[in-house]
């Protein structure tokens, strides 16, 4: 049975930048930002129930560093995501 497992991870990694609006003096609106790196790591378990039809759980930024990735974004919590796939 262990031969139908799959266990597949990722580590990535976003440098720290900073986003100088040059707007900023006229409008006052959209700040100047500075944004920390970050790192993000992803995993994914599968388990192939018959030939070509697998179940899955996969867990995008398993440890839930929420800080944003970019200027104005959104923060990104971690994403848990579950189901099945089928090869044709």
């Amino acid at each position: 049975p262990w031969k139908r497992f799959n266990f597949n991870t990722n580590l990535y990694f976003y440098g720290s930048q900073f986003y100088d609006h040059l707007d900023y003096l006229a409008t006052s609106v959209f700040p100047n930002t500075d944004i920390d790196g970050k790192f993000i790591f992803n995993a994914k378990v599968s388990y192939e129930i018959i030939d070509g039809l697998s179940v899955f759980v996969n867990v995008r930024n398993l440890f839930d560093n929420d800080s944003i990735e970019f200027a104005f974004a959104d923060h990104v919590k971690r994403l848990v995501l579950a189901g099945f796939s089928y090869q044709l």
